[in-house]
């Protein structure tokens, strides 16, 4: 796996050299993933198209994408793909009403693990169009959200159980999103939620929807086995993979 610096992204990383199907790894930056590019740099920029940066894919919905518009070079040369995918606090009343019956650390986790629950089928509809960018060579791809660790942390999830990557591996690598604690920016956040919801929190409350936790990814992972007997039967249903397909993306992708 690379770790590369870009001083703009707080939570940046290429998936290259993950091990996939067949003892294979991972070949080349073939998978980004980050959070929002609002505060991307020139130098930040050079360094994404040093890596062969050809494809943004933009999961956020309309208002975050407002709010904190992408920041692009002048010169373009980059495509973007907006799949928004409203399935947060922002984006669906349910989970906020949830939330404020129980606005407490025990709450907030609820809400997140219903969120996940919530991801495979708010994601049926963007994955042709996911895994169109591996099929048609549209990579380096860059995907992101608002933090790049929910919608982001599902679908990467996805796109690495279809190159065969071990789902501890897929695990460890979205762990790896856990921001710091105390979050530099917590008192902030909670100013900001009390703006967008109406009701206070404190930091321990907001600790929760800031985490990424193993609980978390699990609910989506039983969801789909719950829902469509596999992670398998539901890529082959709503991502267009069939045994095939999958094993051509592996010997694309994997060296």
């Amino acid at each position: 796996m690379s770790d590369i610096r870009i001083e703009g992204l707080s939570n940046f990383r290429s998936l290259a050299g993950l091990p996939g199907a067949d003892g294979r790894r991972i070949d080349g930056h073939v998978i980004l993933r980050s959070d929002r590019l609002n505060r991307l740099t020139d130098a930040d920029w050079t360094q994404l198209r040093a890596l062969g940066l050809r494809t943004v894919c933009d999961l956020r919905g309309a208002d975050e994408r407002e709010r904190h518009p992408n920041r692009y070079p002048d010169d373009g040369g980059v495509d973007e793909l907006w799949l928004e995918v409203k399935n947060d606090l922002r984006g669906n009343p349910m989970y906020l009403r949830m939330f404020a019956e129980d606005p407490t650390p025990a709450g907030a986790e609820r809400v997140m693990q219903q969120i996940y629950r919530s991801f495979p089928a708010a994601f049926t509809t963007q994955l042709p169009q996911l895994f169109a960018l591996l099929h048609e060579e549209r990579v380096p791809v860059l995907i992101h959200c608002a933090a790049g660790k929910d919608r982001t942390g599902f679908v990467v999830a996805l796109l690495l159980h279809a190159l065969g990557v071990p789902e501890a591996v897929i695990v460890e690598d979205y762990l790896r999103s856990t921001p710091p604690d105390p979050h530099p920016r917590a008192a902030e956040m909670m100013r900001e939620f009390e703006q967008l919801f109406g009701f206070a929190i404190d930091a321990a409350t907001l600790r929760p929807l800031l985490d990424v936790r193993t609980s978390y990814l699990t609910a989506a992972f039983d969801e789909l086995d719950a829902r469509y007997g596999s992670i398998g039967e539901y890529l082959r249903r709503h991502g267009g993979l069939d045994h095939a397909q999958r094993r051509r993306l592996q010997d694309r992708w994997l060296r």
